[in-house]
């Protein structure tokens, strides 16, 4: 068998918005952490999640 997943991450637009979405459909608990919001995700084995803020970046021609 694999490796579990440890962690992984979201990127978003709208932290209010993404942090509902992810609660209502999953049942996830969110606590701000800095820039970022940490994810509960309930899992017995490790996996974590975290949301962050989208970067979106322009590219100068």
């Amino acid at each position: 068998m694999g490796q579990p997943v440890v962690l992984f991450e979201i990127s978003y637009r709208d932290t209010l918005r993404t942090q509902q979405f992810y609660a209502q459909l999953l049942g996830w608990q969110m606590q701000a952490a800095g820039p970022a919001v940490m994810i509960e995700t309930g899992a017995q084995n490790g996996i974590q999640a975290t949301l962050s803020r989208r970067v979106t970046s322009r590219i100068a021609s």
